[in-house]
């Protein structure tokens, strides 16, 4: 960081942009977890059997599970590399993605139940 005369912090280039950077991707990712928490709290509230203790429960053991992985796999992160991170990580969370989905929908349909020759035409288009 470089001082100006009257000893004003300015940043550098490579500084703002790499803080800017930073910045920007914490918040659009905290605005997509508070946005999306009120929703899921409501959806869920209207799933059978749910009670608002199992609704904040769910909710509750997300929030933790963030609280407690997410500074020890920045770490993790910062000492070994991001990509020896991210490599192991990835295909866990597409893998895991259908069976949170089988879960929450049992009885959802399968992607080859789909048949899109059904799907109508549009008029004036072959």
């Amino acid at each position: 960081m470089a001082l100006m005369a009257g000893s004003k912090p300015v940043f550098l280039k490579d500084e703002l942009t790499v803080v800017l950077g930073a910045s920007g991707v914490y918040a659009l990712r905290m605005l997509g977890l508070y946005m999306a928490l009120p929703v899921m709290s409501t959806w869920a509230a209207g799933l059978p059997g749910a009670t608002p203790f199992l609704v904040g429960l769910a909710l509750g053991a997300y929030g933790l599970t963030q609280a407690i992985f997410q500074v020890p796999a920045g770490l993790l992160g910062d000492v070994r590399g991001r990509r020896q991170l991210v490599k192991p990580a990835t295909p866990a969370h597409f893998s895991g993605i259908p069976l949170g989905a089988r879960w929450l929908w049992p009885t959802s349909l399968k992607f080859s139940d789909l048949n899109w020759s059904k799907h109508p035409k549009k008029k004036g288009k072959n």
